[in-house]
Formats: structure tokens, sequence, C-alpha cells
């Protein structure tokens, strides 16, 4: 029994040899994609964070200024209260 390959072997490696460094080169861009959209989301994230960040610290900075203003009311209010005004 004669079998016949349909090309041959060096035909087949260097077929193989092509397809595997084609298959590298798209691995690699694949990579190179997923990491450029990690990095931008990244950037997103922390562009949001610092910005709420942000916003918080000023509604923080608001708060404590109101309750200094009562805090500061409420002493006056109680030293005249002593000094029997």
């Amino acid at each position: 029994m004669l079998l016949l390959a349909p090309r041959s072997g060096k035909k087949t490696r260097a077929k193989l040899q092509r397809q595997g460094s084609d298959l590298r080169e798209q691995t690699a861009e694949t990579m190179e994609d997923a990491m450029e959209q990690a990095r931008d989301k990244t950037e997103q994230i922390t562009h949001d964070v610092r910005k709420q960040a942000g916003k918080l610290e000023q509604r923080g900075q608001t708060m404590f200024d109101e309750q200094k203003d009562h805090l500061v009311t409420a002493v006056e209010a109680g030293k005249n209260a002593v000094q029997g005004k």
C-alpha cells in the first residue's frame, strides 16, 4: 500500500513555520491591544476617582466649616450666658 502526502516534508515544515510565525505576530498584536485598553481604562478610572475625591474633599470642608461656625456661635452664646448678658 502506498500513502501519498499532500506536500513534501520540506514544504509542510515551511508552512508550519510560517503559520507559527503568523500566529505569534497575531498574539503579540492582540496582547498589545489588550494592554493599551487596560492602560486607557486605568487612566479613566484614576481620573474619575480623583475627581470624586476632590468633590468629597470639598463637601467635607464645607461641612467642617458649617459645624465650626455652629460651634463658635454656641461658644459665644455660652460665654454670654455665663457673663449674664
